[in-house]
């Protein structure tokens, strides 16, 4: 009788429970017809001896249990060939498996065992063998006899020889021994001529045997992380090896004979102690890619030209002064790295290297770029470069807008011109405003106390016709503190101010409130900028006084740049010990340390010193101020542009307008024609027909002008870029306003509002001052006084949507005596409440029975940064209130009750610890979740912790802080002095290897399960989701993913032949080939890497499984739901994640945006569609985009994917398009995608391309060089290829909770470009041990994605959101092994 094939999980096991009750009943047909057994992770400690029963099962997982031991009857099992007991308890070999004389492939890895019994020789068909992570001493010599094996693992032992009769594996062609024991290289490996893959990394090795010449078929050879001083002569032997891993050893040179190494194609020796180039490398002239970064060389050799084949080359983090003028002979390179060296100059010559791609020289000493680097089309990155010509917001921005920039020079006169942003801040009644105010008039100027500043007043003072400033004179109360982000230019000069009549010199805790705390604060906001002290109210000091007055401080100073250092040095040398003492098992929790002294590192040395002078100034008497003014011209002088006349020109009619005009904002044709009006005539003529050309250098000349503090323009919200606040003095008054801290002031103003009445104002005034609410109507009348129109009211309100200084709330509609609008707003800035009482019932201080708490906090030396909680708070909004949860906050915290548990959120100072360097207390931010699901606990804390670190990424990048996971059971049991885990393993790689089982938690001494300190694994979440995966997906769908995947080189060819599904139905369900594909993701996870290269922002490179195989995961449930290949374009950008590099601004290249901004989905009118918005997967967050009218374009034209963050809440009611080529008509195809429009947009219908239906058209594109055709057949043309097909065809929309309507039709849209590495920065060590069987890898390229809102993600909308900070920033030094074999 023939059975089908069908793929049973944990629930198998009652099955047989139930038959080993009844060992003389028939075997029912349900279980004859199991071919896959998935019993992972049941929390068993055996099998049950009716396993036999399963007479049909070829492919056993019981990994990630108690197993010990076996039953015999699993002896009875013939058709059995993959069986998986990795991450269990055996400490002896299970002898019943070697009756299983037709398994090809066993996994016992992470078990205890320490020999191997000589009958395993009967599993004659044996061709894949893990014992990674055991306790083997010595090779077990019976493996030897086992003929047909081809692929062994014996990692991660304590291995340190080999014996003589490995020579007898004749067919062993990939073997891994890295990290063991092996202090010399054990020759007898040398006998395994036809080897194509060793991997020796993470041992003891100093030299190589002559003998290893004999081993003709390697191919692949890691030996990183070793101990050799000296290249060993003897690797010259082997003629036909393609990689050579030597990285982090000590070599200092490399033998002539290298060149004998023929066939080598892939060198990595970054990470060692070369300091000067090796020249013998010269002769490798078949070199494709060669990374020497992170050494110590300054010089390369002439020769260098001969290496003709030689396409990606890392020359970062060196000592290079000089760019190397011999790499312009480089006419091949694709990829140059020199980031993160001492660089001054770029070189007339380096476009004679036509092919190169990406140039990396982020982080070096460059003041100018030649105008010829404008006849390259390169990537070019050179952020962080002092520069001068173009100005570094300009080049920033990316080759195109410096080439727009040098045409702008040739068409009007060079200028060169300086206008800097000078800051005052400290606290209040400090003299600020004073000082400010007689800088600008040169005279004498005393502030009355009614005149003090609050939040932030502006003015400038022009030196002469080239030298200029911006001055901004800061309120010093905390409420004010959140305006710093909005008027500071990081490229300004920040003065402390104190007044000195009041200071005491005696009293330490002067110098902290006055000056120490301001200057950790803006170091930490503004990492790099120029600061320096000023004293005021000198007339009322003695000269004695000031003397010792400023010595005092002096001292301080350095006293406070000393504990600083001594800071940063503790916490380097606190993380490097932890790291060394992490098992080397865990590469990826290694790493984060690694990072994080790497991110130390950067944030020690982007700190400028505080200016040597205390400056002195009396405004009364106007004492001490020329020498300031001397001061600042120098400053201005030293920081001088070379700018366009006609950008000087158009600065000056926006400026004039502040003046004579009435309007508070400026529309964007205003705004053209204030520039075109000085333009010479023959631009004009140019761009007069190149609408998009224009548009860009009004752009380039917007940033110049918010670069340096003339206006403020938010580019990157699609709502307020066509907004210029060319009066700040607006958003000022806004904020002084909303911000404000009187509340006699604000009484007056809802008195005498006409709108508001005397019954309901104190109740306002209590919301406003208690609870941090104010409504619309609110907001209108403490605006009245400013005659701001409705939609003016609207933008500032969309502004301060955009900062997160606010969300927006649904008001109780039932009480109408507060307010008749319902739309209000809560400022966590204007909290008061305490906690409230009735929390202690909602969540007590004991956690409740059946009750877990996962507890993340994140300690801050000396205080809290202003601002940073309640823009965490503000964020938290998209979570909570777009489900209507119950949400409470106060002061100092939130508590919300999601659909899943319960979250608190708090701040708090930690007085019981203080920090050990400067024994003040730490300030506390901690998120907590309580719940009984701990997948969903993880969920919420990883997307909360996400959150917090994107937000510091963003806005205080040179904060230092620790993070900690606290022990649950230490929770659990109130305990005073909780185990504290390091929070970077919510940084790093979760798969099932780098998870262990028990952690042991120090204060309590006991053991406690890993689940509560390690979030879930990749495979975890895949084995929770795999039923309904595999119950989802068609043939065609699965054929269309395994192309992809073929294509990106993730899988090979043997694999796709393996996995493809058998036929070529249009919708029919594949189960059994889906769970097989399933399975060969989740064998990936030993897969080695070898160690990333830091970043220049101190971070990994890389992709690790984690963003690799999530976003597989993710992935495969948004298809089975979704049912559209629309995702297989979010599986590759989910995929590359980590290792997207972004430019900051549009380039030819369809590009991303840079710099991510947050994204706030705060209209209660759309709370129904956010699930259309946003998809969430275990804390996991991708975007579901929609398409827009007004297509966001990159540099030539193309339109750019349009993310959230970008995307304001009012845009996101249109849609946004992805398309390759502006040219390329985006409608009235019949392979066009079309989704569902919203009536709101049907007005604007004409803006966009439709097909017949009437509907948008979502468009995308491949950008791959090997593709796929629509009839599942591999196509390895260069054609370009859409990425969207046809649901309807294959997908099985019944299986759907929702089904669209007849209207709502599927098509494909195929999108020609003529550059298929749109993203070539992508060259990646693989994370995992890549082998025969089991080679899926990381892509190579990246892409950008686009979807859609969709009806039927609507009942996802419980758990799945977006938050595009998911999305990480550029990483700069990204590195790719490739499985050369």
């Amino acid at each position: 009788m023939a059975y089908r094939q069908v793929t049973a999980g944990r629930e198998s096991l009652d099955h047989l429970h139930r038959l080993q009750l009844s060992p003389q009943s028939k075997t029912p047909d349900t279980v004859l017809e199991w071919t896959e057994l998935h019993i992972d992770s049941a929390d068993i400690d055996n099998l049950p001896e009716s396993i036999d029963r399963c007479r049909n099962v070829k492919k056993i997982d019981a990994s990630r249990n108690m197993l010990s031991s076996l039953p015999q009857s699993i002896f009875n099992l013939p058709h059995l060939t993959v069986l998986n007991l990795s991450h269990n308890a055996f400490t002896t070999f299970p002898i019943a498996l070697c009756g299983l004389t037709n398994l090809e492939e066993l996994n016992l890895s992470d078990n205890q065992l320490s020999d191997i019994p000589g009958d395993i020789t009967s599993l004659k068909g044996l061709r894949i063998l893990f014992l990674d992570n055991n306790a083997f001493a010595t090779f077990p010599e019976d493996l030897c006899d086992l003929t047909n094996l081809e692929e062994l693992h014996l990692s991660d032992n304590k291995l340190s020889d080999i014996p003589g009769d490995i020579t007898r594996l004749k067919g062993l062609r990939i073997l891994f021994l890295d990290n063991n024991s092996f202090t010399t290289f054990p020759k007898e490996l040398c006998g395994l001529t036809y080897l194509e893959k060793l991997y020796l990394f993470f041992n003891q090795l100093s030299d190589i045997p002559v003998d290893i010449a004999r081993m003709e078929g390697l191919r692949l050879f890691w030996l990183h992380e070793n101990a050799f001083t000296i290249f060993p002569i003897a690797l010259c032997g082997l003629t036909n090896l393609v990689e050579l891993d030597m990285v982090d050893n000590k070599l200092s040179d490399i033998p002539e004979d290298i060149k004998r190494m023929e066939g080598l194609r892939i060198f990595w020796v970054h990470d060692n102690a070369f300091t000067t180039f090796p020249i013998a490398l010269c002769g490798l002239i078949g070199l494709e890619k060669l990374d020497l970064s992170h050494n110590k060389l300054s010089d390369v050799p002439v020769d260098i030209s001969k290496m003709k084949g030689l396409k990606l080359f890392w020359l970062n983090n060196n000592d290079y002064t000089t760019f190397p003028i011999a790499l312009c002979g480089l006419t091949n390179l694709e990829k140059l790295y020199l980031d993160n060296n001492k660089l001054t100059d770029v070189p007339e010559d380096i476009t004679k290297m036509t092919k190169l791609q990406i140039l990396k020289l982020e982080s070096n000493k460059i003041t100018h770029l030649p105008r010829q680097i404008c006849n390259m089309e390169t990537n070019l990155k050179v952020t962080d470069n002092p520069l001068v010509q173009p100005p570094k917001h300009i080049a920033n921005r990316g080759l195109d807008a410096i080439k727009r920039y040098f045409e702008a020079l040739t068409d009007t006169k060079a200028i060169q011109s300086s206008r800097i942003q000078i800051s005052f801040l400290g606290e209040t009644e400090a003299g600020k405003t004073s000082i400010s105010r007689t800088l600008q008039l040169g005279q004498s100027i005393l502030t009355k106390e009614a005149d003090r500043t609050r939040v932030v007043e502006q003015g400038t003072w022009e030196v002469d016709q080239d030298i200029g400033f911006n001055i901004n004179d800061f309120g010093g109360h905390d409420a004010y503190k959140i305006g710093h982000p909005i008027f500071i230019s990081t490229t300004g000069l920040v003065f402390i101010t104190f007044n000195l009549s009041k200071y005491d010199a005696e009293n330490e805790g002067h110098f902290k409130l006055h000056i120490g705390d301001w200057i950790d604060k803006v170091q930490a906001q503004i990492p790099g900028i120029q600061i320096a002290i000023i004293g005021t109210h000198l007339d009322e000091v003695e000269i004695t006084q000031v003397e010792t007055k400023c010595s005092a401080i002096t001292r301080h100073l350095e006293d406070h740049a000393d504990k600083k250092k001594r800071w940063y040095r503790a916490q380097k040398e606190t993380c490097e010990s932890k790291r060394k003492e992490i098992p080397k098992a865990q590469a990826s929790l290694r790493q984060a340390y690694q990072s994080k002294v790497a991110h130390l590192q950067t944030l020690y040395g982007q700190m400028k010193p505080v200016y040597e002078q205390i400056f002195t100034v009396s405004s009364k008497t106007y004492k001490g101020v020329p020498e300031l003014r001397d001061y600042l011209v120098s400053f201005a002088k030293a920081s001088d542009e070379v700018l366009p006349g006609m950008w000087v020109e158009a600065a000056k009619n926006i400026c004039t307008k502040k003046i004579e005009d009435s309007e508070n904002t400026l529309s964007w044709e205003v705004v053209e024609d204030l520039i075109l009006q000085n333009a010479p005539t023959s631009w004009k003529e140019k761009y007069s027909e190149k609408e998009k050309e224009k548009e860009r250098m009004i752009c380039d000349i917007l940033s110049f002008l918010a670069h340096r503090g003339d206006i403020i323009w938010f580019d990157r919200s699609l709502s307020l870029k066509t907004v210029v606040f060319h009066k700040q003095e607006i958003l000022v008054n806004v904020l002084k306003a909303v911000l404000t801290h009187d509340q006699d002031e604000v009484s007056q103003k809802l008195r005498r509002s006409m709108n508001i009445t005397e019954i309901t104002a104190p109740k306002i005034k209590e919301d406003i001052f208690s609870r941090g609410i104010v409504s619309k109507q609110v907001m209108s009348c403490l605006c009245e006084s400013f005659r701001l129109s409705s939609t003016e009211v609207d933008v500032m309100i969309e502004m301060m949507l955009k900062l997160e200084l606010c969300y927006r709330v649904q008001e109780d509609k039932k009480d109408k005596k507060i307010l008749k609008p319902s739309t209000s707003f809560h400022f966590p800035w204007l909290l008061t409440e305490e906690r409230q009482p009735e929390l202690d019932t909602k969540w007590p201080s004991k956690v409740p029975p059946d009750t877990t708490q996962l507890t993340l906090q994140v300690f801050f030396p000396y205080k809290c940064p202003d601002g940073l909680y309640e823009k965490f708070s503000v964020r938290q909004h998209r979570y909570l209130g777009f489900r209507k949860t119950m949400r409470m906050d106060w002061k100092d915290g939130v508590y919300a009750e999601l659909e899943c548990c319960k979250m608190q959120l708090t701040r708090w100072q930690n007085q019981s610890n203080p920090d050990a360097v400067s024994q003040d207390p730490d300030w506390v931010i901690s998120i907590a979740v309580r719940g009984s699901h701990l997948s969903d606990l993880w969920g919420v804390l990883r997307r909360g912790h996400n959150d917090l670190m994107n937000i510091i990424k963003e806005d205080w990048p040179g904060l230092s802080y620790n993070k900690y996971l606290v022990c649950p059971h230490c929770v659990s049991e109130n305990s005073e002095h909780p185990t504290l885990f390091p929070g970077e393993i919510l940084d790093q790689t979760i798969g099932a290897t780098s998870k262990p089982r028990q952690v042991p938690c120090v204060n309590s001494g006991v053991s406690i399960p890993g689940d509560l300190v390690y979030p879930p694994s990749w495979q975890e979440v895949l084995d929770k989701e795999k039923p309904m995966i595999c119950e989802k997906i068609t043939e065609p769908c699965l054929r269309n993913m395994l192309n992809e995947l073929l294509q990106e080189g993730i899988i090979t060819d043997r694999e796709y032949e393996w996995l493809k599904p058998d036929t070529s139905a249009t919708s029919v369900l594949c189960p059994k080939k889906t769970a097989d594909f399933l399975d060969a993701l989740k064998t990936r996870e030993d897969e080695a890497s070898p160690p990333h290269v830091e970043n220049d922002g101190g971070g990994l490179d890389g992709l690790d499984d984690e963003s690799t195989m999530t976003g597989f995961t993710i992935i495969a449930v948004v298809c089975c739901v979704v049912g559209t290949s629309l995702v297989w374009v979010i599986i590759i950008y989910q995929t590359r994640k980590r290792s997207e590099t972004y430019s900051s601004t549009p380039t030819d290249k369809t590009t991303l945006p840079g710099d991510l901004t947050s994204y706030n989905p705060l209209d209660e009118e759309r709370e129904s569609s956010k699930s259309d918005q946003f998809l969430e997967y275990q804390g996991h967050v991708l975007p579901m985009f929609q398409s827009h009218p007004r297509h966001a374009k990159s540099e030539s034209g193309r339109t750019a994917a349009i993310f959230p963050s970008d995307v304001e809440d009012d845009d996101l009611k249109q849609s946004v398009s992805l398309t390759c080529d502006e040219h390329q008509p985006a409608a009235e195809s019949e392979h066009s995608l079309s989704l569902p429009r919203s009536a709101s947009d049907s007005s604007s219908s004409s803006t966009r391309s439709t097909n017949s239906t009437g509907l948008d058209s979502l468009q995308t594109f491949n950008p791959h060089p090997k593709l796929v055709n629509y009839n599942g057949v591999r196509d390895r043309s260069p054609s370009p290829v859409a990425m969207i097909h046809q649901p309807p065809q294959w997908f099985n929309a019944s299986s759907l909770p929702h089904t669209r309507s007849t209207a709502d039709s599927y098509h494909c849209s195929k999108s020609p470009t003529d550059n298929p590495d749109l993203y070539p920065d992508s060259e990646v060590h693989p994370n995992h041990h890549s082998s025969s069987a089991s080679s899926l890898k990381s892509p190579s390229h990246h892409t950008s994605s686009n979807s859609s809102s969709h009806p039927q993600l609507s009942h996802l909308s419980s758990h799945h959101n977006i938050d595009s900070r998911d999305i990480p920033s550029e990483n700069n030094h990204n590195h790719r092994h490739f499985d050369s074999a």
